[in-house]
């Protein structure tokens, strides 16, 4: 087939599916009045699918699909270890997060050593200030921390 027609094999295939819109036959009936490759070509592909519209079409059996892509996916391998954009598409979330825990100290004002309090010792430093909660209770300086998380909870006071 010449370089020139090459553009026209879309057209060949779907002229002998019957799918081809009627500008297009145009288009394709008025290049094969000179192109007898492209005649050719055209009556191939209408024999072609002829033939593959008498084949009765069976249901795959169960299950196939699944084996299909087992066989067809590739098994994993040293190489893969290697493969960066992998690593770096795992490791965003774990980035991600030891930048909030960096970011979160200096945000508030904290130095190192606050960084590394224990939790009491932080709810503590917490319940020390006034805390306005979402049942409308004002926990007080004087508040412990038990008082505090069963306020923040929304239980009664003991």
């Amino acid at each position: 087939m010449q370089t020139q027609c090459e553009r026209f094999v879309p057209l060949i295939l779907r002229s002998a599916d019957g799918t081809l819109a009627a500008d297009q036959r145009a288009e394709l009936d008025a290049h094969v009045a000179s192109c007898a490759d492209c005649r050719k070509a055209i009556s191939e592909q209408s024999a072609v699918s002829r033939l593959l519209g008498c084949v009765e079409m069976t249901p795959a059996p169960r299950g196939f699909a699944a084996r299909v892509r087992a066989r067809v996916a590739p098994q994993p391998s040293v190489i893969d270890l290697l493969n960066w954009r992998a690593w770096t598409l795992r490791l965003a979330p774990v980035a991600a997060l030891l930048a909030l825990l960096a970011w979160y100290p200096a945000m508030n004002g904290s130095s190192a050593s606050s960084a590394s309090q224990t939790l009491p010792a932080v709810l503590d430093e917490w319940a020390g200030r006034q805390v306005q909660v979402a049942g409308g209770e004002l926990i007080s300086s004087t508040s412990d921390r038990d008082a505090l998380l069963a306020a923040a909870l929304g239980e009664t006071s003991r």
